[in-house]
């Protein structure tokens, strides 16, 4: 790919990185309930906005490789700028790598968990079990140690 070319695909792809991160903010709202909440009231949360909240997700799928599409492009602009013994492209490309890899993680792994209390309430009061998908980062319930 000559440099006018992938110059002008990583601005598109930067464009449309920051336009997908500004348009999954209105599906952020109304916060879920906090930390302490049971796990209906989670449960009906999740009910009331799931289409939202599904939606927000894919796109901030989206937006992480339209992201990571912009930091390969710029890390081999800098390669070949810098020539073969340069370092700069390679500590772009790993610590734009980590970045991603730790903004995912915290999306995805720290997702809220229910206290087991929570869960034999939420079980008991409605008699529903209530599944998060491995899509969504619905708070994990883990009722296998409670």
């Amino acid at each position: 790919m000559d440099e006018t070319r992938a110059l002008r695909l990583a601005g598109y792809a930067g464009i449309a990185f920051s336009v997908l991160s500004l348009i999954v903010i209105p599906f952020a709202y109304p916060p879920a309930p906090p930390l302490g909440a049971t796990g209906l009231a989670w449960a009906n949360w999740y009910r009331e906005h799931r289409a939202g909240f599904l939606i927000g997700n894919y796109l901030g799928v989206a937006s992480f490789f339209l992201g990571f599409v912009q930091l390969a492009l710029l890390s081999a602009r800098l390669r070949r700028r810098e020539g073969p013994l340069g370092w700069l492209s390679s500590l772009v490309f790993g610590t734009g790598t980590f970045g991603y890899t730790v903004f995912a993680c915290s999306r995805f792994l720290s997702s809220r968990s229910i206290s087991c209390s929570s869960w034999r309430r939420a079980t008991s009061a409605s008699g529903r079990t209530y599944v998060a998908t491995p899509f969504s980062t619905f708070p994990t319930v883990h009722p296998e140690r409670c």
